[in-house]
């Protein structure tokens, strides 16, 4: 089954070019000697988008019967320089769900900007209305505070906090 082996190579974090390695085909040969895998390109494209697809409709589904939702913002730049925020949904005694990873390289990381990429994660992940969530958690900059009080003005009922843990001082 094609999904298997798309989630063998996502999660053994192998890179989708060994897809075409002659030691890899000639392995499957062995097993099934009439089986044809699929090319890096498919695995890379029709298949990983298949996946992703699956995986964010089951992240959905498990989001229908929360009601007790913290949102969490944070933002960070990679090794690349890409400017990049990342949401994630989480309640007590439940896995957390990835609401979005978002790149904003290049455009400005103001709150009105973060409020628009929250709300874009919010409704494509079926919770745009907002309804389920009670408390949003941000580092504390200046740019997240201006964040904090757009979306709790939009969502009055949120309560809204910062990571104290940013101001705890390792000696």
């Amino acid at each position: 089954n094609l999904v298997f082996l798309t989630r063998f190579f996502i999660h053994a974090n192998l890179p989708f070019l060994a897809a075409d390695n002659p030691f890899f085909h000639s392995f499957l040969n062995a097993i099934q000697p009439s089986y044809v895998p699929p090319s890096r390109y498919v695995l890379s494209h029709n298949l990983l988008d298949s996946e992703a697809v699956r995986v964010q409709q089951e992240e959905i589904d498990r989001l229908k019967g929360r009601k007790n939702l913290t949102l969490l913002l944070d933002g960070w730049e990679d090794l690349l320089k890409r400017s990049l925020y990342g949401s994630v949904a989480v309640e007590v005694n439940q896995h957390p769900v990835v609401l979005s990873l978002e790149d904003m390289t290049g455009n400005r990381g103001n709150a009105d900007n973060l409020v628009l990429v929250t709300q874009k994660a919010m409704t494509k992940m079926e919770i745009g209305d907002g309804k389920n969530i009670i408390a949003v958690t941000t580092d504390n900059p200046t740019v997240m505070q201006a964040y904090r009080r757009k979306l709790q003005a939009l969502f009055p009922w949120i309560l809204i906090s910062s990571y104290f843990m940013y101001a705890v001082k390792p000696k």
